[in-house]
């Protein structure tokens, strides 16, 4: 069994945007919270991890304005290690009950600890993918940067 989190600020300035609006609304749920300026999406449960596996995290982050005209869901988010790194979220556009996923971002590492834990990243750099695009309702193209994320997963001990 894992523990840990994934903590991302998302995109500064858009979430400085939705502020302003009367109905802006970030909303939390399903084990996500609001922590630090940011969110945080706890470490999923994985059996036998390595340190090559997809690192998954479990929560819903929603952000929405315009009574839901502009709404952003950032659903389970995973990390997956390849010839990039790649994070994912549930595609939310997709009305399929085993929706897929989509790479919203790629990320460049930042400081690691591989001592500390199985994985853990500090200050990551976040560059939106073209598949993540429409997330953002194409108001970003493809290579902005967004918010640094960090994350943390160790093989946590329990008995048998």
């Amino acid at each position: 069994m894992n523990s840990g989190f994934l903590h991302w600020r998302v995109k500064d300035s858009f979430r400085e945007y939705v502020r302003t609006i009367e109905d802006g609304a970030e909303q939390v749920s399903d084990g996500a919270l609001e922590e630090d300026g940011g969110f945080v999406w706890p470490a999923s449960p994985v059996d036998s991890p390595t340190r090559d596996a997809t690192l998954k995290f479990c929560g819903r982050v929603e952000i929405s304005a315009y009574r839901g005209i502009l709404a952003v869901c950032l659903e389970d988010p995973w990390i997956t290690f390849g010839e990039t790194i790649q994070l994912s979220v549930v595609d939310s556009m997709s009305r399929k009950s085993d929706a897929p996923r989509v790479v919203v971002a790629y990320l460049t590492p930042g400081a690691t600890n591989p001592a500390a834990s199985l994985a853990s990243m500090t200050d990551a750099k976040v560059t939106l993918a073209r598949t993540g695009v429409r997330i953002f309702d194409d108001n970003y193209p493809a290579g902005t940067e967004l918010a640094p994320l960090s994350y943390t997963v160790s093989a946590a001990s329990h008995a048998a």
